[in-house]
């Protein structure tokens, strides 16, 4: 068996959660960069749709196989590689963790896409997204009051870490604060 591949771009917060958790499971793999664009990106083209029709990154190869979707992704690693574990041993945790993934991967992070500037334009996507973002944020606290530790969960880094750091950087980037 080979060492999977990452199709990804430093753009790409989907991607980036991805390296957090092949870095926190210290799994050797091969990263091969994709110029990332809306519209005009290296994933638009024909050949990459021919991996993944979406033409979206991030891409992890096993294989030669393509799994996408960076949560798909995630939970493939989990259970390919369980050491470190990423999600609590606690039922009720190991929910609470995967409710803060899907806040954040479908409430948060769509937000912040450049992708949207271009159809809502600078100002308007400027204001819709520092709203909601905010209001993701703010339900992220209230969360993170009941479960933090050094991390999102307790003492050891999580799949919620691994989708709250890019989050917070591009929200930082984006200047919302």
């Amino acid at each position: 068996m080979s060492k999977p591949v990452l199709l990804s771009s430093y753009l790409s917060s989907c991607g980036w959660r991805v390296r957090i958790v092949l870095e926190v499971k210290k799994i050797d793999f091969e990263y091969r960069p994709v110029y990332l664009w809306p519209d005009t990106g290296e994933q638009q083209s024909e050949k990459f749709k021919n991996i993944n029709p979406m033409g979206q990154l991030p891409v992890l190869l096993v294989d030669g196989k393509p799994i996408s979707q960076s949560v798909a992704i995630m939970e493939y690693l989990e259970e390919k590689y369980p050491e470190p574990r990423m999600l609590p041993a606690d039922p009720y945790l190991r929910a609470k963790c995967r409710e803060v993934v899907e806040l954040l991967v479908s409430g948060v992070q769509p937000l912040q896409s450049i992708g949207l500037i271009p159809i809502l334009g600078k100002v308007e996507w400027k204001k819709w997204a520092d709203r909601n973002i905010t209001r993701g944020f703010t339900a992220l606290e209230a969360i993170f009051a009941e479960t933090a530790g050094k991390y999102c969960f307790g003492d050891e880094v999580t799949f919620a870490d691994a989708c709250l750091v890019p989050q917070v950087c591009n929200a930082y980037r984006f200047g919302i604060d």
